[in-house]
């Protein structure tokens, strides 16, 4: 933003650098632990109170305060094979954020969300779509993408929403809907027991479900680190390139956890609104981007970052 900005839109990015700063500093995101150490010369009620108004303005957005930010790594990016990962998770008081990262440099980037009330369990199909059309808007219509999917869903309409946009996907399903190969009906139920694991049942160009959508590869993959078989759905006219795809998918775990017991504690904050949520995920999201953007270069020079906790308070 240009040095010149003046008045709310100053003091609103303030704030945002301010929770930016105090998260990476303490590892937190209680606002009330985060203003005790914000530097400001304020005191620290006011400061609360403002952190606090910042969570609550309605003008406070993804569009207006995030994508900016990250709008530099989605232009570089744009033009290369783009990995995507979706997956949910709890936040805050009994809520449940629905993630999508970019996978880039063995790293899950979070590039958008959306967050509803609801304790731990799969989020709705409908969710998933709506936020797959939003992140369509991030990148041209010619971009290389595949979406990687853990929601285990029956219904088509993701299948659908992402094969009509040319989009590649590798999606997890239940074992019991329908399948269609060569006229035979079958589930993914009928083939588990003839699984044995470290292998995989697939059938090329079946199709899902008796609404007979778009051709499918339709699998059974039992990996050797896995307790039992899991059923994904692929465009893919690959299979062995599509079950590579999907072992980037558990990359995501590591970007939860960064923001959770490994990390930012986020699960621990007291807010229970998912569109103050959904905000305060900005301020999070942005010092895990700035968090691994510092740790690049120190990983590459081999150098050691000082701890987050050391006496110097800052990285």
């Amino acid at each position: 933003m240009p040095l010149s900005l003046k008045g709310n839109p100053a003091r609103h990015l303030a704030t945002l650098a301010g929770l930016i700063t105090g998260i990476v500093m303490i590892q937190k995101v209680q606002l009330p632990k985060l203003a005790a150490r914000i530097p400001d010369s304020v005191k620290e009620t006011s400061t609360e109170k403002r952190l606090y108004r910042w969570i609550k303005n309605g003008r406070i957005s993804h569009e207006t305060h995030f994508l900016p930010s990250i709008q530099p790594l989605l232009s570089a990016v744009a033009n290369t094979p783009l990995m995507l990962v979706i997956d949910g998770s709890t936040v805050g008081r009994n809520c449940l954020a629905l993630m999508v990262c970019l996978v880039s440099k063995q790293r899950a980037l979070p590039i958008a969300w959306t967050v509803t009330k609801g304790k731990k369990g799969h989020i709705p199909e409908p969710m998933h779509v709506q936020l797959v059309q939003e992140v369509q808007k991030l990148f041209p219509e010619n971009a290389r993408v595949v979406l990687l999917e853990d929601g285990e869903f029956d219904g088509t309409n993701l299948r659908t929403t992402l094969a009509k946009a040319g989009r590649r996907y590798f999606l997890r399903t239940y074992k019991s809907p329908l399948l269609i190969w060569q006229g035979h009906e079958f589930s993914f139920n009928d083939v588990t027991d003839c699984v044995a694991q470290g292998d995989r049942f697939y059938r090329p160009n079946a199709l899902f479900t008796r609404k007979r959508c778009e051709p499918i590869q339709a699998t059974t993959w039992w990996r050797q680190d896995c307790q039992e078989p899991i059923h994904p759905v692929a465009n893919l006219s690959s299979i062995d390139d599509a079950c590579r795809y999907y072992t980037q998918r558990f990359k995501i775990e590591t970007f939860f956890s960064d923001q959770k017991g490994r990390g930012f504690h986020f699960h621990k904050s007291h807010i229970s609104d998912p569109k103050r949520i959904s905000r305060l995920l900005i301020a999070a999201c942005l010092a895990y981007h700035w968090v691994v953007h510092l740790g690049v270069p120190a990983i590459k020079n081999q150098k050691r970052m000082p701890s987050l906790h050391s006496s110097h308070g800052t990285l």
